[in-house]
Order: C-alpha cells, then structure tokens, then sequence
C-alpha cells in the first residue's frame, strides 16, 4: 500500500476555515457518484456557495452525534469517512461507518481500507461499543471489498433499495463484532 505523503487526521469538530474544503470533497464525491453522500438525486446537484449556510445545513441534517476522520495530502483534503453513534441506550452499543470516500485521483493505492481501519481502532478504544454496521449500495464493489477486507460480514439485503435515474440499486448491511 503505497500512502507516502499522506496522513489520516481524527477531526473531532472541523476548524471553521476547513469547512470550506469538507464542503467541496462532498461535492466533487457528488459528482463523480450519484449516491454519495445524499440518498436524494436533486442533493446531488447541490453546490451551496455560503459555507455558513453549508455548515449550518449539515448541522440540522445530523440526528445522531458523529465523527469525521479526514486524509490529508500537501495540505488538500483526499478522503474522508464518517462514524455515527445513538443517543438511544438500546442501541448505544452500535456504531455506524457512515460516507467513505476517496478522492478518484488518490484510489487504489489503500486510502480506503486506512480510513476504514482508522475508525475501527477508534471504536475498539470507545466504552460500550460492541457492533459496527455499515449500508452500502450493491453496485459500489470496490468498498464492498474494503469492508469484507476488514471483517465485515453481510448480515442483511433491501433489494430496489435506491432508485437514481431510472434504475434500482440494492442496499447492502454489514456488521463487524468488534469483539473478535
């Protein structure tokens, strides 16, 4: 795995004058796949100028309290990925991998696989988390294979799940015990 130049930062709340840069990671993912980020097509298209009003949108949309991990190269954000919790204690003890992505320039060379071993280790340091799922769309083969990489297994299917421009993609559920 070829990472050289390149460093996971856990960025627990977005310096303000990043935010900018999270905002267009987001919409060049948006662009180059049609499910990133927004289950919604007209999301997609979404290019909010203001990041006051970006930041501030993102806020509201969040139900659950979450962290960002971000790669870093020369000073440009590449790759993200996200982790949501619950505030329900009936389901306290289940993390969510949310939003992997990976600039197209920087694939194939493992930035995916370290965004998703970088959020496993955080889990495994926090209190009380014992199940990591995380959906992905059939049709994203490449982070299938990342997460089956990194001891996922498919615990369950919603078939016609998503529906973009005339087609039906799969949902797919994946669950790692974080005690094994």
């Amino acid at each position: 795995m070829h990472t050289s130049n390149v460093s996971p930062l856990l960025i627990e709340e977005l310096p303000f004058g990043r935010f900018g840069e999270y905002r267009d990671l987001v919409l060049a993912a948006r662009k180059s796949d049609p499910f990133a980020f927004s289950p919604e097509p007209s999301e997609c298209q979404t290019t909010i100028d203001s990041v006051d009003a970006w930041k501030d949108r993102l806020v509201r949309q969040s139900r659950f309290p979450f962290q960002l991990f971000f790669l870093e190269a020369g000073g440009t954000l590449i790759g993200m990925g996200g982790i949501k919790f619950h505030h329900d204690e009936r389901f306290q003890h289940n993390a969510h991998l949310q939003s992997l992505y990976v600039r197209q320039e920087y694939r194939r060379r493992g930035f995916g696989r370290l965004l998703v071993e970088k959020r496993l280790e955080f889990l495994k340091q926090q209190p009380g988390i014992r199940n990591v799922l995380c959906e992905i769309f059939s049709s994203q083969v490449p982070s299938l294979q990342i997460h089956f990489r990194c001891g996922f297994r498919r615990c369950g299917r919603v078939d016609k799940f998503l529906h973009v421009n005339g087609v039906f993609y799969d949902s797919l559920l994946l669950q790692k015990d974080l005690r094994n």
